[in-house]
């Protein structure tokens, strides 16, 4: 059986506001609760947006409430081979084809997988509503 890992994952695009630090209490709360561990991820694949040494600040607003993550904590910049692994394998196995899109929140449109050297991000879906018409 698998244990049990609740997950927090802030973007580093500024201090983490009053909402951010409930959701990050009741994951930590909720994992503690199944006698699981509690990670965080780092969120910062939105590079425009991240701000340099905004994940410090977060991490030691999270240990200041004595939420500590049970592993060090996981960069998604530093995870793209693992996702283009998985993307590949998803290819090879047929559940995704070629033309499934995935989204990257630094790049402006939506794109083909086979266009982006590196997946950061995938979501295997169609773009939104809103853009299946352009």
């Amino acid at each position: 059986m698998i244990a049990y890992r609740g997950r927090f994952a802030p973007s580093p695009t500024g201090p983490l506001h009053a909402g951010s630090l409930v959701a990050a209490l009741a994951s930590y709360l909720d994992a503690k609760a199944h006698g699981g561990q509690w990670l965080i991820r780092i969120e910062d694949v939105d590079t425009p947006r991240c701000i340099a040494g905004m994940d410090k600040t977060i991490l030691h607003q999270l240990a200041t409430l004595g939420l500590h993550s049970d592993e060090m904590p996981v960069y998604q910049s530093e995870r793209s081979d693992l996702y283009q692994a998985a993307l590949d394998r998803l290819i090879a196995e047929k559940k995704v084809s070629k033309e499934t899109y995935i989204w990257m929140p630094s790049l402006p449109n939506w794109k083909m997988a086979e266009q982006i050297p590196e997946v950061l991000k995938l979501v295997a879906l169609t773009p939104p509503p809103f853009q299946q018409n352009k």
